[in-house]
């Protein structure tokens, strides 16, 4: 089942709700500490403020009404009272002991007593209503420790910018905090996944038979030393392989042996018999296709030789104009397509090895009746790349991996020997073939070290 690339988004994710809710949390503390000692602040200043009050209002006023509002006492200090509002920007109101209003310089509290804690002095509170701070202060007033009344302070607008300042920047830093983990959150599932992803697509490319890929490890942690394991598993697989191939070899060429020497015996006395018989009409068609048949033996044999012969590598450098022009003059019917070499690029192979293994491809090519065939030539990053691929019927997934197996065949005349022999050639080559089916193609995919 093909894997889908989960992993990443699921880590992002994860680590983004982590890193969302520590930087928020955070972010929430410092603002309340910030909002507090502000808050600290501001009750110092209205105290000052009240100590000020404390000089200039005379205790008769905490016993002012409505009903006293002509009196001099009553003007003097609500003239008082306002000229500290226009200075402090901030509403005065005098309460009795009993928390009723005696004067003040708003009519909106009228019914403020009902809702205040007499028993505590310093009373305090900072809400917002419509977005707007407000800060409500009791100031208790006493003359020689002896409580007389109270001066409630009510400050909003300007006097408490610095709450909406605050509350401004605090959905600032919500933003930046939301951008800063989402920007940290990618980076740590980019690097978590990344050697996972590197990881898998290595292994597909072993998957394919690419057994001189390697995954490129460069760190020291356990999965680090998981790629280790798969590279040293890579190393003995195909040193598997290789013990395999070369014992296959040896039963191939005794097989070949012990069947060759009587099947000489038998041709040798087939002609003998042949010469004797020569003018017998009936029996001379019988002699010739019993020959015909040890010829076609013989050929089977000869097939089980060349797989068993392990022939040493001879490379020379070689013009990749004579190369193509040594593919064109064996399959004229192909199609060669150069992407990015020139034609006086020296390639260092062994030409006789190489043509046998491409002829291997190509005649497969042929007996899978593709009517189109094409070989790309290109080079990337270091390596030069042989690419065939036809538009014969594709390979079924369930044998495309058995195909470079010795012996694996689906022809009914085939040994299953070729691209076995193709493989053995590329690797002797340092190089490595696979098989892959992109764009609903048959494609054998060389690739070699420049």
């Amino acid at each position: 089942m093909k894997y889908k690339k989960l992993l990443k988004w699921e880590l992002f994710f994860g680590f983004f709700i982590i890193f969302l809710v520590v930087f928020i949390l955070l972010n929430l503390f410092v603002n309340t500490i910030f909002k507090n000692i502000f808050d600290r602040e501001i009750n110092l200043r209205l105290k000052m403020i009240g100590n000020i009050l404390l000089k200039n209002i005379s205790p008769d006023s905490f016993s002012l009404s409505n009903e006293f509002k002509d009196t001099s006492l009553y003007k003097q200090t609500l003239n008082f009272l306002n000229e500290q509002k226009k200075m402090y920007n901030i509403d005065f109101y005098l309460l009795n002991k009993k928390g009723e209003v005696c004067l003040g310089t708003s009519d909106e509290f009228n019914l403020i007593g009902k809702y205040l804690i007499w028993e505590i002095e310093n009373y305090t509170i900072t809400y917002f209503e419509n977005n707007i701070p407000n800060k409500l202060f009791i100031y208790p007033f006493k003359i020689n420790n002896v409580l007389t009344g109270y001066i409630l302070m009510m400050a909003r607008g300007k006097f408490l910018d610095s709450f909406n300042q605050i509350k401004s920047l605090q959905f600032k830093l919500i933003l930046i905090v939301l951008f800063f983990a989402l920007f940290i959150s990618f980076i740590f599932a980019y690097i978590f996944t990344h050697r996972i992803h590197k990881t898998i697509s290595s292994m597909e490319r072993i998957a394919k038979g690419d057994l001189n890929h390697h995954i490129n490890v460069k760190w020291f942690d356990e999965f680090s030393y998981l790629q280790e394991q798969i590279n040293k598993m890579v190393d003995d697989i195909k040193e598997l392989q290789s013990i395999r191939y070369k014992e296959m070899q040896l039963v191939a060429m005794g097989l070949a042996h012990e069947i060759k020497n009587p099947l000489t015996a038998i041709f040798t006395l087939i002609e003998i018999i042949e010469k004797k018989i020569k003018n017998n009409t009936r029996i001379i068609p019988e002699i010739q296709k019993t020959k015909n048949e040890i010829f076609r033996l013989d050929n089977i044999i000869n097939r089980f030789i060349s797989f068993a012969k392990e022939e040493k590598i001879i490379k020379n450098k070689i013009f990749l104009s004579d190369f193509i022009n040594l593919i064109k003059n064996l399959f004229p019917n192909i199609i060669i397509k150069n992407k990015n070499l020139p034609l006086n690029y020296e390639i260092n192979i062994d030409e006789v090895l190489m043509e046998r293994a491409l002829k291997n491809i190509i005649k497969n090519s042929y007996e899978a009746n593709a009517d189109k065939i094409i070989l790309e030539i290109y080079s990337e990053n270091n390596f030069f790349f042989l690419k065939v691929y036809d538009n014969a019927p594709l390979i079924p997934d369930e044998i495309k991996d058995k195909i470079f197996i010795p012996f694996f065949t689906t022809k009914s005349t085939g040994m299953g020997i070729g691209l076995s022999i193709t493989k053995n050639i590329i690797e002797k080559h340092s190089g490595s073939i696979i098989y892959d089916s992109a764009d609903n193609k048959n494609n054998f995919i060389i690739k070699l070290p420049l």
